[in-house]
């Protein structure tokens, strides 16, 4: 749990008397606010039961599963046909697969934990390694074992140890949600065998048992090379929700994290430019005219949405309310003006984010998996419209392209064999380009003017 973003003090938060000295004033604050001695056993022990229940939870699975199936199996009249497998062994087997998911998903929320202090320090020009982690209040560092990914926000109940002023709840969730995804992959990817990657044969072994004894490195550096892509896509869009611009030393950065692999390992981009009449074996120029091409395909595609989507509207409501809303001064931080813009949230300053997300996307999985994405971000943004506009919030563009790169990763293998025959080696589908292109400027128009202006 890092804490890294800073937020405006609480309601009832004390502030320091007329002409008192700065120091006096953070040393009493910071004295006025230490937890007592009930408050601190209440933080050690708040967090027992939730552990404890997740112990009790992984002893079941472990331990009582398989004797239930044992016993089962037992009473069954066809158990004597089958081989059965000893109590020990299938405890030792369910022990395997429960230290998998848990090594994964603590993996996945460790990332996401370093990801919260990326999306927040890169854009800044800050360090993102050799400055440990502090709370934005008082500036204290956090201790070792409250900066453990989810479990430490919930331990100290979303407050600082040292000063107890509230920590945003982003960074337990960006934790979770990074964990979801490292989790979603291993079962969607690795467990099944490649099963939803197209062109490629998929594993014969599949399951954590068939991962762990027939390791099949090709399949592990895919799921790792997709994660590492997943990580830069949620780090966009954190810093989209900042309002904040990548750098460009940032974007460079990804683009060689996740071009020099593809060059240097050709299997990690197993589908070509052109759909093959029969299976292929990847290589060096297939992999890399597939990747150029991704990557045109994707910044052409992010270029014509930022520009589509990115307009001038007549903003009656917000001037009606200008008188009724107090005056703000700039984040010294963010630079931001206010809560009210006349602009659409995803204006043309962040066009860089989505133009590297997309480019980085066609980078690693080619160009029929930009345009499916690109179609499924359009789409999931037109079902979102009703309830932006009801809730006056929108998202940004990157964060529909990361639900859509997800849901795309779980149907990677059909949405090919359907986009991938738009161009063959023998032949170019010209209704079927047609279809994707007047699909695409029918979300692109639906997404403009669906859209009221609205608070960001």
């Amino acid at each position: 749990m890092s804490s890294e973003t800073p937020e405006p003090p609480p309601p009832d938060a004390i502030l320091p008397a007329a002409g008192a000295s700065p120091e006096t004033d953070a040393l009493g604050s910071a004295v006025g606010t230490m937890p007592s001695r009930t408050e601190s056993a209440k933080i050690r022990g708040w967090h027992q039961p939730l552990l404890g229940s997740v112990l009790l939870v992984a002893v079941c699975y472990v331990v009582l599963w398989p004797i239930v199936v044992a016993l089962v199996r037992d009473a069954s009249p066809d158990s004597r046909k089958i081989a059965p497998m000893s109590l020990p062994e299938a405890i030792e087997l369910q022990a395997m697969k429960a230290f998998a998911v848990l090594w994964v998903t603590a993996l996945g929320s460790t990332v996401g934990s370093f990801l919260n202090v990326v999306a927040y320090r890169m854009p800044r020009g800050k360090s993102v390694i050799f400055s440990p982690s502090r709370c934005p209040k008082c500036n204290s560092d956090i201790r070792p074992t409250d900066n453990i990914p989810v479990i430490g926000w919930l331990r100290l109940e979303g407050k600082c140890r040292s000063c107890r002023n509230p920590i945003s709840p982003q960074y337990p969730i960006v934790e979770a949600v990074v964990a979801a995804i490292f989790l979603l992959l291993f079962a969607v990817e690795l467990i099944s065998g490649g099963a939803n990657i197209p062109v490629r044969l998929p594993n014969y072994s599949r399951g954590i048992v068939g991962v762990l004894f027939e390791l099949r490195w090709d399949l592990i550096q895919l799921y790792l090379f997709h994660c590492g892509l997943f990580c830069l896509l949620v780090s966009w869009v954190l810093i989209d929700l900042d309002r904040q611009r990548v750098t460009w030393l940032a974007v460079i950065t990804g683009l060689m994290m996740l071009a020099v692999p593809v060059l240097w390992l050709p299997h990690l981009l197993p589908v070509p430019v052109a759909w093959p009449l029969q299976y292929f074996k990847p290589n060096l120029q297939t992999s890399a005219m597939a990747s150029l091409t991704g990557a045109g395909i994707g910044i052409g595609l992010s270029l014509l949405c930022s520009w589509g989507l990115t307009k001038q509207k007549p903003v009656t409501l917000l001037v009606e309310q200008a008188d009724s809303v107090p005056p703000r001064t700039p984040d010294p931080e963010t630079q931001a003006l206010g809560d009210l813009s006349p602009r659409d949230y995803y204006c043309i300053e962040s066009q860089l984010n989505l133009v590297s997300a997309l480019a980085f996307i066609g980078i690693v999985f080619g160009w029929q998996a930009v345009v499916a994405i690109g179609l499924i971000a359009m789409g999931l943004r037109v079902l979102g419209l009703p309830l932006m506009n009801r809730l006056h919030f929108r998202l940004p563009l990157t964060a529909f392209v990361l639900a859509g790169a997800l849901l795309h990763q779980l149907i990677w293998r059909d949405v090919s064999c359907i986009i991938g025959p738009v161009i063959s080696e023998t032949s170019i589908s010209i209704w079927g380009l047609t279809g994707i292109v007047l699909f695409f400027l029918t979300m692109m128009l639906v997404n403009r003017f669906g859209l009221n202006p609205a608070r960001v």
